[in-house]
């Protein structure tokens, strides 16, 4: 990370109609400054500026204030302001939500692929394929929709793959995500 600054900083810039957004990261990736947009808080355009380059796209939102394009992607939500659907070059991807609000399905492609969300009450353990096996399991945290560890696993033996393991500061946002790429000897998912 860095743009050869002293204090090895990252800078992002965001502007929108009236109104812009600049700040920068300190080499533990914590904003140093942060300026607000307009009221709405809408971009019309996002640039973003760092060691990776430069690079820049377009925004649009629909009547309800949500997302509706971003330039390569377009965005559908329904009237709870849920996202239903993401059209891309090359791919469709619709949502689908119970009766409560949360969401238990994805498809991919009208229905060519298919993910399911796995629920305990209000927050999501887990994703299953068409047969039922689990994809991914979440291990939650000490708050609602804070998650400890997600952990991806082989479908036909339930063995765990890959672990991600989310470190969160005291306001409970993660900072860190560490992924350990060799499963575990002996341990199941």
């Amino acid at each position: 990370m860095g743009d050869g600054s002293p204090d090895n900083r990252d800078t992002s810039n965001r502007s929108a109609a009236g109104a812009s957004e600049s700040w920068d990261f300190d080499s533990a990736n914590s904003v140093r400054t942060d300026e607000p947009t307009n009221t709405v808080n809408q971009y019309d355009t996002v640039s973003l500026t760092g060691s990776a380059g430069a690079s820049s796209w377009s925004l649009t939102y629909d009547g309800s204030d949500n997302l509706s394009g971003d330039g390569t992607r377009f965005f559908n939500h329904d009237t709870r302001n849920r996202l239903t659907g993401i059209a891309e070059p090359g791919q469709t991807t619709t949502y689908q939500y119970d009766v409560i609000g949360r969401r238990i399905g994805k498809s991919l492609n009208s229905g060519a692929s298919w993910t399911g969300y796995v629920h305990a009450g209000g927050m999501e353990i887990g994703e299953v394929n068409a047969a039922g096996q689990y994809l991914v399991r979440y291990v939650p945290g000490p708050g609602i929709d804070q998650r400890e560890t997600m952990i991806v696993t082989d479908p036909a033996t339930g063995a765990a793959l890959t672990r991600q393991y989310y470190h969160a500061n005291r306001l409970g946002r993660i900072f860190l995500n560490l992924s350990v790429l060799t499963p575990l000897r002996g341990l199941r998912a």
